[in-house]
């Protein structure tokens, strides 16, 4: 009889999951239930895979968590593994960075990114871009010193952009598209547009004007080519 008094007597405590059942759903590598907002389980993105090397003698693999995994040098590879490397990913630049975390010199904890640690550039305002774009790619042939306003302009088209290209816009007064480019604070219009593909080459053809080996051009179609057809459809 008194058991069944003291356990009466526990207040009924609901889990969680069961609550906020609406909150989970299954991880897609292993199946576990996990946030609906996090990509994986706590297991999974934790979990470091076992990599394969590259043929490539020049080159070394280091695994990452959330399965992901580093190319750096031959030369790097030694100075880095001791460090455990993990993924974190980058909203703005829709790509995973390899990242790791350390105390400076006021006990705080920092995050230090692979291809800054590489570059030399830890701790400083210099920034490091990837070359052909892959944040984990970090061999020094792909990696480049550059300023915020060098990066800016290799940064990736925004996922909201109602044309899909980088610098193009839909101008709704005038029904056309209109061709924008930022450089050093201040905005550059470029023309307006009746075809978006069209106006997505004028864009490029300005970024590399503007910003060389630094500008991340549109990816366009082939058959929208000649810079003989911009003309003719610009304002």
């Amino acid at each position: 009889m008194s058991d069944l008094l003291k356990q009466a007597a526990k207040p009924h405590v609901q889990s969680s999951k069961s609550k906020f059942y609406w909150c989970y759903d299954s991880c897609p590598q292993c199946g576990q239930s996990k946030h609906r907002q996090s990509k994986t389980c706590n297991d999974c993105r934790f979990k470091r895979p076992e990599c394969e090397q590259s043929s490539d003698p020049s080159l070394r693999r280091i695994a990452l968590t959330m399965s992901q995994v580093a190319t750096v040098d031959v030369a790097e590879y030694n100075s880095l593994t001791p460090t455990k490397w993990r993924a974190a990913w980058s909203e703005g630049m829709q790509s995973y960075y390899a990242v790791t975390s350390r105390k400076d010199k006021n006990g705080r904890w920092r995050t230090v990114l692979m291809h800054a640690e590489i570059m030399g550039t830890t701790g400083t305002r210099l920034s490091v871009y990837h070359k052909n774009g892959d944040t984990l790619d970090n061999r020094r042939s792909n990696l480049r010193i550059a300023t915020q306003s060098d990066n800016s302009a290799n940064s990736r088209t925004q996922r909201n952009s109602f044309s899909g290209y980088k610098g193009v816009h839909w101008h709704k007064p005038r029904q056309k598209w209109v061709v924008q480019i930022g450089h050093k604070g201040k905005r550059i219009h470029v023309g307006y547009f009746i075809d978006k593909h069209k106006a997505a080459l004028a864009y490029n053809q300005k970024a590399q004007e503007l910003f060389g080996d630094f500008a991340r051009l549109n990816n366009v179609p082939n058959y929208y080519s000649t810079a003989a057809t911009l003309s003719r459809n610009a304002e």
